[in-house]
């Protein structure tokens, strides 16, 4: 059996754990445009503390050769190129530089690709060029007096609590919403909110950026109401994009994610082609919802492609959210199965180091 796993992250890691413990003599080929990965989890702490960049890459190569063993499994660094559902065929441009092309063939295809963002918080090209942009992002607020974050999503209010933990910055968030994470209950908003003010984060909400500009050092943001304001530096950290550019449109949704069943077979190609992770168009793009609402699904969906079982399961994700949101080193806010997590827990859990003490663990 040829599987073939594109992605080189959280998702494709995953993917082999269940491919070999269901399926010992397949032989799996990993394609990723990334020779490391990246525990971008950590992006807002490493905005201020670049000198822990070292601990969150990880050798795609080395890892599936870990969980592999010699000889039964094979890295490929490159960019996937097309995808010929009927043939069962990739066309790849190997390396950096995709000169050279190498056809591979499969007989199950995990679609694990990811999004990409704001350089620095997702790993958008290279890991050296995902860590340049981080040192980078670094000396500029290192420069800066003032600082506007868009975004009043969990990155946004993770990076307005780190810049706002340096006591030394005019930061103000622009949540673009009634409040930061409104997506949560007031209760939890309102201490967001509060958390952030002791911080001395000033929190705009309501009010959108229609567009952002940059001149001579100096960022300006018009937004939809007709105002303006001018900062030293504005880091956006709202919306991702899916990687799936090299996919055929029939099985993407409008916004370009990978269309599939509640099983996470692809449609159209249910036989031979699955996806996992943020890549899903039925997912919730956290790490939370694929370690513990998609996994047992595709778990499942695989053993039935490989003919162990004839029951699947079908992905029906909680609807009380698990989520814990840093807002400096002391704590945050956070919910765990829908129930409030008290600014202790958020502390050890997440808030001390990012969880970059286990950040190999997720690869």
């Amino acid at each position: 059996m040829k599987v073939v796993i594109l992605g080189g992250s959280y998702a494709a890691s995953r993917a082999i754990d269940i491919i070999s413990s269901l399926d010992k003599d397949a032989q799996v080929t990993v394609v990723s445009q990334s020779t490391h990965s990246y525990f971008n989890v950590a992006s807002p702490r490493l905005l201020i503390e670049p000198e822990k960049l070292e601990k969150v890459f990880f050798s795609v190569e080395q890892w599936v050769t870990q969980k592999l063993g010699e000889g039964k499994g094979k890295f490929v660094h490159g960019t996937v190129e097309a995808v010929d559902f009927g043939a069962k065929e990739l066309s790849v441009g190997l390396g950096d530089d995709r000169a050279t092309k190498e056809s591979i063939q499969y007989d199950i295809l995990i679609i694990a690709t990811g999004t990409r963002s704001t350089p620095g918080f997702k790993l958008n090209d290279t890991h050296e060029e995902t860590a340049d942009a981080i040192r980078a992002l670094n000396q500029k607020v290192t420069k800066a007096n003032s600082i506007a974050v868009i975004g009043g999503n969990a990155t946004g209010v993770e990076v307005a609590g780190e810049l706002g933990s340096l006591k030394t910055k005019k930061v103000t968030v622009y949540t673009g919403s009634s409040s930061p994470l409104s997506f949560l209950d007031e209760k939890r908003t309102n201490a967001t909110t509060e958390k952030l003010t002791k911080l001395g984060v000033k929190v705009v909400n309501e009010i959108r950026s229609r567009s952002i500009t940059e001149k001579d050092g100096k960022w300006t943001i018009e937004f939809d109401d007709g105002t303006s304001a001018d900062y030293d530096l504005v880091i956006e950290a709202t919306g991702v994009t899916p990687n799936t550019s090299f996919l055929d449109s029939s099985v993407l949704d409008d916004r370009g994610y990978v269309a599939t069943d509640k099983s996470f077979a692809v449609k159209g190609h249910e036989d031979s082609v699955l996806a996992l992770g943020d890549v899903l168009s039925i997912g919730q793009n956290t790490l939370v919802d694929m370690k513990y609402n998609q996994l047992e699904v595709f778990k499942a969906t695989v053993a039935k492609l490989l003919k162990k079982v004839t029951q699947e399961k079908l992905y029906d994700p909680s609807p009380s959210a698990t989520l814990a949101v840093p807002i400096s080193r002391s704590g945050g806010v956070g919910l765990l199965n829908g129930w409030g997590m008290p600014n202790f827990v958020v502390r050890l859990v997440k808030s001390r180091d990012f969880m970059i003490s286990q950040a190999k663990t997720n690869f």
